[in-house]
Formats: structure tokens, sequence, C-alpha cells
């Protein structure tokens, strides 16, 4: 934890902040084998919609999930480079 902030301005602080509240997440994410489970059921019925609805998951997104699914990334994160990538 930061103790002394003086040499930071207040955009590094909610960065450093943000950054440690996200590891936190992904840290926990990989600790529970339930929660793992419930990501690779969720991609996968995300997939078969995709293509039950003839859009098939592109292998970026297919990799993007697979790193939400490893616990590497927090659904957040996860959200947050598909809105990305859609709006190219």
């Amino acid at each position: 934890m930061l103790t002394d902030v003086g040499a930071f301005d207040l955009k590094d602080v909610v960065v450093l902040t943000e950054y440690e509240n996200n590891k936190r997440q992904v840290d926990s994410l990989t600790d529970i084998p339930q929660e793992r489970s419930k990501r690779e059921r969720a991609m996968r019925i995300a997939s078969a919609i995709g293509s039950i609805e003839g859009v098939p998951v592109s292998d970026e997104t297919e990799q993007l999930y697979q790193k939400w699914v490893n616990g590497e990334m927090t659904e957040n994160q996860l959200i947050s480079e598909l809105n990305m990538k859609h709006r190219k």
C-alpha cells in the first residue's frame, strides 16, 4: 500500500488503486475451481449462442474468453476489451 504519495499525482494513485483492485479480483478468480467452471460454462454458452445467431466467435474473442476463464483478467476487463474490439 502507498504510504507516501508525494511523488505521485492523483491520476497515478487512481491507476495504482485500480491495478491493485484488479489484481485482487484476478487472484481470487484463480483460487476457486467452481468459479473457473462457471466461467467455462458461460464461455461455451456465449459461443453457442453466437453460432446459433450466425455470428461465430472470432479467434481473437476466443482468446479473450480463455484469458477470462483462466483468471488472467476480470469480467470487467473482458467486457472492456470486447467493447474496444467491436468499436474498431
